[in-house]
């Protein structure tokens, strides 16, 4: 459900920019951790001719992605079961796609590598993360905490939480031109609807990787339940107190025509 309601609110982001950012020619798609297909559908949408490929490592999620594309009769959508750090498809793909999956990969290189050989020459190269900001975008000590806890335990198993400030510098490495970076931003509680969505999905992050904040940090769980407690109740009592949640992308094309 976390999930769900992200993507709906990233789902219009990308109707509204998609061609601007990368064209109107793009007729082969990867979607990168597609999860369970809500945005590749989204990118079916945009581009309805177009071959696209969503790869993801659940396969709960990909049974979930494959029933929404025969409901929406996308015949030209296939999803795949497999880790993005061990193989991909082959391609070309004229577009590759990554929401949300750069800052948990723990061999970034490998797979850049993998991905630009799998980009058509002109083709573009897509990721959306949370920016790094994310961490204190809600003015409470809980929350706070809660979220450098988070990214401690993301560093420990070997991944990135930090791409989005070195981004540029690794694309670049691998090859890629004309670098452009956006940012979203969604208000995060307050006193709007889409306000508390954010919430909610920030929120809902936290109490799902209590288990791994716990371990990696060596803290007991009643620590994080109380810290999780702490910021729903101040984030629940305080309505007028808001913040600002933002997420970068960041768009490159690989030379050629």
């Amino acid at each position: 459900l976390r999930l769900e309601t992200q993507t709906r609110l990233f789902s219009g982001y990308l109707r509204d920019n998609a061609r601007r950012l990368v064209g109107d020619d793009v007729r082969s798609i990867l979607d990168l951790g597609c999860g369970e297909g809500q945005l590749t559908l989204v990118l079916h949408e945009i581009y309805p001719a177009a071959q696209i490929v969503g790869i993801d490592r659940d396969e709960r999620a990909i049974a979930k992605a494959r029933e929404q594309a025969q409901k929406a009769g996308a015949t030209n959508v296939e999803f795949v079961i497999g880790d993005v750090q061990q193989a991909l498809p082959d391609g070309p793909f004229d577009l590759v796609y990554a929401s949300m999956v750069l800052q948990h990969l723990t061999d970034m290189k490998t797979v850049l590598d993998a991905l630009v050989q799998r980009l058509r020459p002109g083709g573009h190269f897509w990721a959306k993360m949370a920016a790094t900001s994310t961490m204190t975008a809600f003015d409470d000590p809980a929350y706070r905490q809660l979220f450098k806890l988070f990214y401690d335990a993301i560093v420990k198993l070997g991944a990135d939480p930090y791409i989005p400030d070195h981004i540029d510098e690794q694309l670049r490495q691998h090859g890629l031109i004309d670098l452009h970076t956006e940012f979203e931003e969604y208000p995060l509680g307050g006193t709007s609807a889409e306000g508390w969505a954010m919430m909610g999905i920030t929120l809902g992050l936290f109490h799902n990787t209590q288990k791994l904040m716990a371990k990696m940090n060596n803290i007991s769980e009643q620590e994080i339940m109380r810290l999780y407690v702490n910021a729903v109740n101040d984030a629940s009592s305080n309505r007028n107190k808001g913040g600002i949640q933002i997420f970068q992308d960041t768009v490159a094309r690989k030379p050629g025509q």
